[in-house]
């Protein structure tokens, strides 16, 4: 089926390229590389069309000195962002990332209780990495990495990609099918806010690191998001929204995109 579809692409693009102007071209190769890049990878991408405009080169990987589950520290970053964001949308975006991340942590829904009560915990200045944090941290969440769920080989496929990528981890496909699914995926969110963390004053290649992450996940699982920000397909796209927003957003972004990646590759849903 893959093979078909490659056939059929490779078809149709040299028929549209033949069929194109000079000055439609561009246009067709920009709408066409998203596909290109899904079934035949970056690369052969780059190489039949061109170099991507919108891209982004990747940064070196930061080396990490502390410890994600280290919560001593944790606080809203005054990152000067904050300002851009409505007094009046604020508690309505705490609501929204309660009830969102619980789900993708948890795989259930939070009731009225559960999203009012870390609701205020953020109106009164605590950080959403923090609040994940109690999330992954408590005896309910324990209690699922002692339980015996086993990972899917699309999600092992998928750590081993992404560990070697974005966190500069080489991990054998034979210590990845140790994990417990839980485990997993709160250790794969560990190292990468470490990473983020590891990154420090250095804005532009934490954003740049955050934007080839997103689009990579845009690409490789467009039917997973349902936002438009998280749809965009551009590294450009994402790290524009990237140096506009507050640190916490970056960081809540990447841990529920983490979660719910695997809780799509493993085809866990919410109870």
């Amino acid at each position: 089926m893959k093979n078909l579809k490659i056939i059929c692409l490779t078809i149709l693009l040299g028929a549209t390229i033949q069929q194109a102007n000079a000055g439609t071209l561009e246009d067709i190769k920009e709408k066409l590389r998203p596909y290109i890049v899904q079934y035949l990878g970056a690369e052969t991408a780059n190489k039949i069309l061109g170099a991507d405009a919108n891209s982004i080169n990747m940064p070196k990987i930061p080396t990490v000195s502390t410890d994600a589950k280290d919560v001593s520290s944790l606080g809203q970053e005054d990152d000067g962002n904050w300002d851009k964001i409505p007094k009046d949308k604020r508690g309505l975006y705490n609501a929204y990332f309660v009830k969102e991340v619980f789900q993708a942590v948890k795989n259930r829904r939070a009731d009225d209780n559960i999203i009012g009560k870390w609701s205020q915990t953020l109106a009164q200045g605590g950080s959403r990495e923090g609040v994940y944090r109690a999330f992954v941290l408590d005896n309910d969440y324990a209690g699922k990495e002692n339980f015996n769920y086993p990972l899917s080989d699309s999600s092992i496929n998928f750590a081993k990609w992404y560990m070697q990528k974005f966190v500069n981890k080489e991990v054998k496909k034979a210590k990845l099918k140790k994990f417990n699914f839980y485990s997993l995926k709160r250790i794969t969110t560990e190292k990468s806010l470490e990473i983020v963390d590891a990154f420090g004053k250095d804005k532009d290649n934490l954003h740049n690191w955050y934007a080839i992450l997103s689009s990579d996940l845009a690409t490789k699982y467009p039917k997973l998001w349902k936002t438009k920000t998280r749809q965009v397909k551009t590294s450009k796209g994402h790290k524009y929204w990237a140096q506009n927003m507050p640190a916490q957003f970056l960081k809540s972004e990447l841990i529920v995109k983490v979660h719910m990646v695997y809780n799509h590759l493993n085809q866990v849903s919410a109870e």
